[in-house]
């Protein structure tokens, strides 16, 4: 997560909704955009944290936070496309990786390649969650679209740089009628409460 203290607002950084990009602007932006470092589990997290993180900081209670949503179809597709690319190069290139990356990288490879799509979609929880997820309603948020980034970057006055976009296909191309109710089902809070559908 970031923070602006000064603006008195947090953006939450939710996976395949364009939030590396967001985040690189808002620290270049010189608008007094920082990270927020929480502690779980005894480690420092900054990146992909939801508001429960934020359960410890009364200091961030009245903060604005600052969301975006994408269509699940399409974000589900962006996601294993991610995963697939990057354990491919952790693989390629294990020196330039953690210990840590390298287990995660070549057992998210395994598990995608015997798996495929739809058991990533069933079963893969912490990559599947929805973006409502992570954003608790006791908060006031904003939220943002993908498909309308730039009223974000009207919002935050910056420019995004496009950083870390997955190669794939128009989405529709890996669903079959099985597939598209999997993600109906998982995300049906996303869907209602953004107006998404299928194919839109």
């Amino acid at each position: 997560m970031l923070v602006n203290r000064n603006k008195k607002i947090i953006f939450v950084r939710i996976p395949k909704t364009a939030c590396t990009s967001i985040g690189v602007a808002l620290l270049n932006s010189n608008q007094g955009w920082e990270n927020i470092h929480c502690y779980i589990n005894q480690s420092v997290n900054t990146y992909h944290l939801g508001t429960h993180a934020l359960n410890n900081y009364s200091e961030f209670k009245d903060y604005e936070i600052v969301g975006v949503s994408r269509n699940p179809w399409e974000r589900m597709v962006s996601m294993i496309s991610f995963y697939w690319a990057r354990t491919l190069e952790i693989i390629k290139n294990p020196m330039d990786w953690s210990d840590e990356d390298v287990s995660w990288g070549k057992q998210k490879n395994i598990q995608i390649l015997n798996q495929g799509f739809k058991e990533f979609l069933k079963y893969d929880h912490e990559a599947t969650r929805t973006c409502c997820s992570w954003i608790s309603d006791e908060y006031s948020a904003r939220w943002f679209r993908f498909e309308k980034l730039d009223e974000l970057e009207n919002y935050f006055e910056v420019e995004l740089p496009v950083i870390n976009a997955t190669a794939h296909l128009k989405y529709t191309e890996y669903y079959d009628d099985e597939a598209i109710e999997i993600v109906r089902k998982i995300h049906e809070k996303d869907i209602i409460r953004f107006n998404y559908s299928y194919a839109q």
